[in-house]
């Protein structure tokens, strides 16, 4: 495999000895700090802060759609990683805005949240967003103020819930219930719930005789 090199060139392994001297820092960790932080800048430029664009106040403006997807509040995760290795609280305000926006837009009764702010959207990318927070939950947590980080926690019980009750081997493509099953070992962790740690590993078994041995 060839190694990244500045300016997206590729480095052939041979040679990557000479740009990657033993003990030195990796050049492709430098390079995804950058990108992370320079998407994270850009992210941030394009919340919508204006409080009289109801519907869209809080999310994250798609210009080439003209509107702001379901899936930005996976961008929580990553904020709160910019917050904690740049000490920037607007990252923090940024993620709490964030997740009104998807409690109020695309947050379900039952749990789910959908995948865009339209009745009879997607329901299976809930085990994403679920992930996300629990990530931002368990490595950030101490970011969080109190009352926001229970409020997260109960949010994630009822999605848990959800996952737990909806989601099978057979739930929409097999990259679903795969993630199901990290997503409850996940929750399980995070909110010390034994039921679905163990349904996580059952998914995660019966998702083996999805993998091929290599020859």
């Amino acid at each position: 495999m060839a190694a990244l090199g500045s300016a997206g060139l590729t480095i052939a392994p041979q040679f990557a000895g000479a740009f990657y001297p033993p003990g030195s820092p990796q050049l492709l960790t430098s390079l995804c700090s950058g990108l992370a932080n320079e998407w994270g800048r850009t992210l941030l430029a394009m919340q919508v802060t204006d409080k009289n664009r109801k519907d869209d106040y809080g999310g994250i403006w798609c210009p080439a759609d003209k509107t702001v997807h379901g899936r930005v509040g996976d961008t929580i995760y990553p904020f709160f990683y910019l917050a904690h290795t740049n000490n920037d609280h607007r990252y923090i305000d940024a993620s709490i805005l964030l997740y009104r926006w998807i409690e109020r837009r695309v947050g379900q009764p039952d749990g789910s949240w959908l995948n865009e702010p339209q009745k009879g959207a997607w329901l299976g990318t809930t085990v994403f967003m679920a992930i996300a927070l629990c990530e931002s939950l368990k490595n950030y947590g101490a970011l969080m103020d109190t009352a926001f980080r229970q409020d997260v926690s109960d949010r994630l019980k009822k999605a848990g819930d959800f996952i737990f009750k909806t989601f099978n081997i057979d739930y929409g493509n097999i990259n679903y219930p795969i993630s199901a099953a990290y997503g409850l070992a996940l929750l399980g962790e995070v909110l010390d719930v034994p039921a679905y740690t163990t349904r996580g590993r059952q998914l995660a078994h019966q998702a083996l005789k999805f993998f091929t041995e290599k020859d």
